[in-house]
């Protein structure tokens, strides 16, 4: 990241870690450093950290910190009492309900101007509901990492540092089993730092998945429906595949298997109270398309 970050060691919960910085010995520090560091603490432009660091020991070696799991939606916008004390923390971005992934809501989190942020979350049809992600930019006031491939925009290639890694541009839809970083405060907004590529786990883009499955179709009616769902699916070749009724949250309310390559299935929804779903296709374990559904009364 260009920046080292110390955490206290044990199960904790917030309030643990600290970015360091002004003494020329931080440089060489190492991730698993057990160290004493003695200096200033002081707010830089919103951003906790120590400066006029007068001292830096070293009094150990091999320490392991473990990230702390959370929801990406506690960092959708910035508010004290509920993301601050995670600032300079080692954190990882998961869904909560298990074995549901997280995607890509927006690639570009700050509209027509572009700081190599995009966001993550849970609701892929909320492009406002997630964490940033800052990646592929350097510079005095964005510290993200030139070690981390996957970027919102191929200009960070060689813009604002020259990326170490292959670039790998992200795009709506992508699907993320979890996503590991320092969490950093910067402009109003609390944003996540991805070390290096062993911090992203479970990617898979849905350029390659449509690539591989191109010509699949899938055609659902009624929408909005009180009753049931009427689901046409095709695939190219024969797959694995089942159908997944989720809430906003990615709860998963309903699955039905897939037995053929193509052909037509009902999912009942009259039991679910009115509002929206998601419809979800599962090819080989890979999410392939999203569908919103509205239920109505």
């Amino acid at each position: 990241l260009g920046t080292v970050h110390i955490q206290q060691t044990g199960n904790l919960t917030g309030w643990a870690g600290l970015q360091v910085v002004e003494n020329s010995a931080l440089a060489t520090l190492k991730v698993g450093d057990y160290v004493r560091v003695t200096g200033t603490i002081a707010e830089n432009f919103g951003l906790t950290r120590m400066q006029n660091t007068s001292s830096v020991e070293v009094l150990g070696s091999d320490s392991v910190i473990m990230p702390i799991d959370l929801d990406p939606s506690l960092f959708s916008v910035y508010d004290f009492d509920v993301n601050e004390q995670y600032e300079n923390m080692l954190v990882t971005l998961k869904n909560p309900v298990e074995g549901m992934p997280i995607f890509v809501v927006d690639t570009n989190a700050d509209g027509n101007r572009n700081f190599a942020e995009y966001r993550v979350g849970v609701d892929i049809f909320d492009p406002n509901n997630g964490c940033r992600v800052l990646a592929g930019r350097q510079t005095g006031s964005a510290p993200g990492s030139l070690n981390f491939s996957y970027i919102n925009n191929i200009r960070w290639q060689t813009n604002s540092g020259v990326m170490l890694v292959d670039p790998i541009v992200v795009q709506y839809g992508d699907t993320i089993g979890s996503i590991t970083g320092i969490m950093h405060y910067g402009f109003g907004n609390m944003k996540l730092l991805p070390r290096n590529n062993a911090d992203m786990e479970g990617y898979v883009s849905v350029v390659s998945i449509e690539d591989e499955l191109s010509g699949s179709e899938l055609l659902v009616y009624p929408n909005p429906t009180a009753h049931e769902l009427h689901i046409n699916y095709s695939f190219p070749r024969p797959v694995q595949a089942r159908l997944m009724l989720t809430d906003l949250v990615g709860r998963q309310l309903a699955s039905k298997e897939l037995q053929h390559t193509s052909g037509e299935t009902t999912m009942q929804v009259s039991q679910l109270a009115a509002g929206t779903y998601i419809l979800m296709v599962e090819v080989n374990g890979l999410v392939l398309t999203h569908r919103k559904i509205l239920v109505r009364k």
